[in-house]
């Protein structure tokens, strides 16, 4: 109480304790700015992410550099796309991806659905094989194939080799046959089918025991001739582990509801670099060094040699765009 007296009695007292505490808090202040300096924004959500005078979106698809549709609005050929405008909304593509049939000519066709720092996602491939009894097709193959020589993987850790069937298997391989990894799953009766996760009766799902996927060929077969009426079809895929959910007898029995629910929820997931070099290594030539300005350089763990760009803290923009992050 006799504190307060004198302050109320003495202006030039309350003046100064005032200031102090001004002071103090701004100390206080500067001292929160500096332990959490603001956050950068990543490249999709810059302000800038394009090349000036090249298309930012293809549809809903927001496409940022290094990636750009047309050659003159990408890093280099790998990462350019078209834009497909017969579709509503457009659709982007990736040129040079491709499917093995073994019955056709290997073509582009990878729709990409998104684009992030380090992953993208393109439309699935689902190989299916149903038991017809009069034309008994034991087995059936095909495969997906991405540029050797490019800085783009097939996700071995976001990925898993899926396979959909009672009494089926699914063999994952690579080219040579030095790669095979197998998926099988067998059922009693209907009654061990149920709706959930692939779990042995119904399916199963397996990781992807190798660090780089390049490309990749399926076979669905039926090591059986016989067939159950519940169960005439079974699948073989590679996808994002996390979106496929088995709903029950209803997956056996039509394929083609099958498939198309698949290709719309469960994408496959690609690893993506600025290839060849480590952050080390690529320093040492500023002319085709990617990360620009207040950025830093990460090494990638994917398996594929090369790395990323991200903005420093406090700085936004894109990473790969000159002049680089700003504060």
């Amino acid at each position: 109480m006799a504190f307060e007296s004198s302050i109320s009695k003495s202006p030039v007292l309350f003046f100064h304790i005032t200031w102090l505490l001004a002071v103090l808090a701004g100390a206080v202040i500067a001292d929160i700015s500096e332990v959490a300096p603001k956050q950068g924004t990543d490249m999709l959500s810059a302000a800038v992410t394009t090349k000036p005078g090249c298309q930012r979106k293809c549809g809903d698809l927001t496409i940022p550099y290094p990636f750009g549709i047309g050659p003159s609005c990408s890093l280099n050929q790998f990462y350019t796309l078209t834009c497909n405008s017969t579709f509503d909304p457009p659709k982007a593509f990736l040129i040079g991806t491709q499917i093995a049939n073994f019955s056709e000519i290997p073509r582009s066709i990878h729709e990409i659905l998104d684009i992030s720092e380090t992953q993208f996602h393109v439309r699935n491939m689902v190989l299916h094989n149903c038991f017809n009894p009069e034309n008994i097709t034991k087995s059936k193959e095909q495969g997906m194939l991405l540029p050797p020589d490019s800085p783009f993987a097939f996700s071995a850790t976001s990925n898993k080799i899926i396979a959909v069937g009672c009494g089926f298997y699914t063999k994952f391989r690579e080219r040579d046959n030095s790669s095979i990894d197998l998926c099988s799953s067998y059922c009693t009766t209907k009654d061990d089918v149920a709706a959930g996760e692939c779990s042995g009766s119904n399916g199963c799902k397996v990781d992807v025991f190798r660090s780089v996927v390049k490309e990749f060929y399926f076979i669905v077969a039926r090591p059986l001739a016989d067939s159950n009426s519940y169960n005439p079809c079974g699948y073989g895929f590679m996808g994002d582990a996390t979106a496929f959910k088995f709903q029950g007898l209803s997956d056996f029995q039509d394929h083609k509801v099958f498939t198309e629910r698949t290709l719309e929820t469960v994408p496959l997931v690609v690893d993506w670099v600025i290839a060849g070099q480590t952050c080390k290594e690529a320093r040492k030539n500023n002319d085709s060094y990617a990360c620009q300005e207040n950025t830093s350089c990460k090494d990638t763990s994917s398996g594929i040699t090369g790395y990323h760009c991200q903005c420093r803290s406090g700085y936004d923009g894109n990473p790969y765009l000159p002049p680089g992050c700003t504060g």
